[in-house]
């Protein structure tokens, strides 16, 4: 009878590892089906990530393009600004030479 019972309670402990084991496997497949899910939502948040530093990096180089536009118009009108000071510089020795000649003529109209 006792060599029944040590059968009995071996089959006892073989059934209850046989659970633990199941029980084990079972949360070991639901935790590598949540580190899938992780994984995959990481993954599609990743892509997203490279879209929009991809579209970062354009509009980077679309603003140090028009940086650079913006620099050479402000070049192309400090050169304006230039000429026009050298002309109003010649317009006002003109102005004084021809107020010289009529001060002149009204002198000698006298």
């Amino acid at each position: 009878m006792s060599s029944f019972t040590t059968l009995n309670k071996n089959n006892e402990n073989a059934r209850l590892s046989a659970n633990d084991v199941k029980e084990f496997t079972n949360r070991a497949r639901g935790e590598l089906n949540k580190d899938k899910e992780k994984m995959d939502t990481l993954k599609k948040k990743m892509e997203i990530l490279k879209k929009k530093t991809e579209i970062l990096k354009r509009k980077i180089e679309d603003l140090k393009i028009a940086h650079m536009e913006q620099e050479k118009a402000h070049e192309v009108a400090k050169a304006k600004v230039k000429e026009l000071g050298n002309q109003l510089k010649v317009a006002a020795i003109k102005q004084r030479e021809i107020e010289q000649i009529v001060n002149a003529k009204a002198y000698i109209a006298h």
